[in-house]
């Protein structure tokens, strides 16, 4: 089963086919605090989904076998999802042959992989963990289409008992691209509308969270005609950063206000970078990020000018670019935490690769050899800045 995202055409975000990137082996990058993790499809009959992760210099796929000693295939059968989510080491991925999710901590392998979800005809995609509530929130479908956002107990309890997953939202529509806020007061997502009429159509909400993760109240922050709605995620101060292409073009927009305790009559949206540049593409799946939070004060972004791709920062404050000049042209997915840049490149033969950039240093992590993936190496460059001061 197949739920379909929204899908968008080039020419409303004004970009041509040229500059769309190739698929990399590499992806879903996320940093874990000094560790990096993305999934990577393993060349072989099956064709399956390892998560792999890079912690204490040394690669290797993390997740253990499966209780019946299957392997695990990170995938999902939700289009365009994220399948898994990492936070201080605790694993959550989808396990593509019974659409399950299961619980891996990292400091403590000896325990194996929980099952959280029951064997039943439902998949899951676009995780977010939640330690401090013991929930993980997700997109859950079904076989009807639609999809509805859960909370799912990390202590395994619903794994026998469907009636512990809480339903917190459901639409007739396609849920996507949740981010949980800092704080872990607000749960943003994006809406697709499941008209075809409308493909273009999505709309950004905000959830306010209870106690044990409910929904208190629902604010539909972007909802306009023609208007599409991406990557909700949240500045380590809790504002809201998403990219929508009301302008014609996939701008980065900033809002603030969420501190106050009357926070929808106090949230105030402005454009980061109001020019024709496109901080996404409507290639993009919903899982790959295009932006993170470099520091408090920055993020880091690919976006694309005059079809050319870039990687840099941009000042949260007045939404001024910087251009990093690794050498490598980057593809569009990267995070940050802790000052430390992992993006996903090529080089000028085409061949993907997984960087690290850190105070100025580029080191390779992981990179292609024709189709065969190499293992780490440890070049570092040193690469140049440019700033563009347009806004």
């Amino acid at each position: 089963m197949s739920v379909n995202q929204q899908s968008f055409s080039s020419s409303s975000f004004g970009v041509s086919k040229s500059s769309v990137p190739h698929a990399a082996p590499f992806a879903q990058v996320s940093c874990d605090g000094a560790d990096t993790y993305w999934v990577e499809t393993f060349s072989t009959k099956s064709a399956r989904n390892a998560l792999l992760r890079r912690g204490g210099g040394q690669i290797r796929e993390i997740l253990p076998l499966l209780p019946g000693g299957a392997l695990p295939d990170v995938r999902t059968q939700i289009r365009g999802g994220r399948a898994y989510a990492v936070c201080e080491g605790v694993v959550v991925f989808s396990n593509s042959a019974n659409g399950c999710l299961y619980r891996f901590d990292v400091n403590h392998p000896e325990g194996g992989a929980l099952r959280l979800t029951p064997e039943v005809a439902y998949h899951f995609a676009d995780m977010v963990i939640d330690l401090v509530r013991g929930v993980v929130f997700a997109v859950r479908a079904g076989g009807d289409g639609g999809s509805e956002i859960v909370a799912v107990p990390l202590d395994g309890a619903a794994a026998r008992e469907n009636s512990n997953i809480q339903v917190l939202f459901s639409e007739d529509a396609h849920a996507t691209s949740l981010a949980l806020s800092v704080a872990g007061h607000f749960l943003a997502f994006v809406c697709a509308s499941t008209n075809t009429n409308t493909p273009s159509r999505s709309k950004l909400c905000v959830a306010e969270l209870g106690f044990m993760g409910d929904f208190v109240k629902v604010h539909n922050l972007v909802d306009a005609e023609n208007v599409a709605v991406f990557q909700p995620r949240w500045t380590l101060e809790d504002d809201l950063i998403h990219i929508d292409n009301s302008s014609g073009w996939a701008n980065l927009y900033r809002t603030e206000g969420f501190n106050s305790s009357s926070w929808q009559s106090h949230l105030r949206t402005r454009a980061l970078h109001p020019t024709p540049k496109n901080f996404s593409l409507p290639t993009m799946a919903p899982s790959t990020t295009s932006f993170g939070n470099l520091d408090i004060t920055h993020l880091v972004a690919t976006w694309w000018d005059n079809e050319k791709a870039n990687l840099g920062s941009i000042r949260l404050d007045n939404g001024q670019l910087e251009t990093w000049e690794t050498g490598w042209r980057p593809l569009g997915n990267v995070d940050s935490q802790g000052g430390r840049t992992v993006a996903v490149v090529e080089d000028t033969d085409g061949r993907g690769a997984l960087i690290e950039i850190k105070r100025g240093t580029v080191r390779v992590l992981r990179q292609e050899i024709g189709t065969t993936p190499a293992n780490m190496t440890n070049n570092t460059d040193e690469f140049e800045r440019k700033e563009t001061s347009d806004k």
